[in-house]
């Protein structure tokens, strides 16, 4: 317990201290900026299309009316669209980070077009864990006191997420990254509970999304086990 409340303090700064660099490091902005710029233009076009395709076939005011619900779940989603549409242009930031955070470098065997097939199966794997993880929060959720549980597993995930980027372009698998985030419990704890508000929260949510990754760089930083 003793060590479980400054830990617990130490991951809620986190994300404090990363929106914190990214103000300070003109040369992120760019990256934090592009994957939201990609993902607007691609609402953007997939929108007009669609309204497109909806003239010749509704009355005008049934398409807009139409079009409008679709923005609106659009918006509401925007977050989850944006982390598959431009993933890799987050990874890219990540890797600028760890450059002025300055983590270990990554393994000369986990670098190059040769590492790519199997960071990439990592990474769909560390998905299906997440929704694994997501799902069984989502059916505590509905249990008294259990339901305190499904806290913790949700802002322990949200962690997971974003310290992956770091994590995978090193090789690390998906139960070596849950062992080395049990093994640090409480500052993942108090990054993901920081994170979970403004995540929640459609539009302010692609905004965090910068923050939250360079958080995931920080954390890996402490990381108990080195990589």
């Amino acid at each position: 317990m003793l060590r479980f409340i400054p830990e617990f303090f130490s991951g809620c700064v986190i994300p404090f201290r990363a929106l914190s660099l990214l103000i300070r490091s003109p040369r992120l902005w760019f990256w934090a900026a592009l994957p939201t710029l990609v993902t607007a233009t691609a609402y953007f076009l997939l929108f007009r299309e669609f309204l497109e395709w909806l003239k010749p076939l509704l009355p005008v005011w049934v398409t807009y009316s139409l079009g409008g619900i679709v923005l609106l779940v659009g918006i509401f989603f925007f977050t989850t669209a944006s982390t598959l549409i431009a993933g890799p242009l987050y990874d890219l930031l990540s890797e600028r980070a760890e450059n002025l955070i300055q983590l270990p470098p990554v393994p000369a065997n986990e670098q190059g077009l040769q590492a790519w097939p199997r960071h990439l199966s990592i990474d769909l794997v560390k998905s299906f864990f997440a929704l694994l993880g997501y799902a069984l929060s989502l059916a505590f959720s509905w249990v008294p006191i259990l339901n305190l549980f499904s806290v913790l597993i949700s802002c322990l995930l949200i962690t997971y997420q974003f310290v992956s980027y770091a994590q995978t372009r090193r090789g690390i698998g998906p139960l070596q990254a849950v062992r080395l985030l049990l093994a640090d419990w409480p500052r993942a704890f108090g990054m993901g509970l920081v994170l979970a508000f403004p995540l929640a929260i459609p539009i302010v949510s692609f905004f965090v999304l910068p923050t939250a990754i360079v958080s995931g760089v920080m954390f890996s930083k402490r990381c108990p086990t080195p990589f």
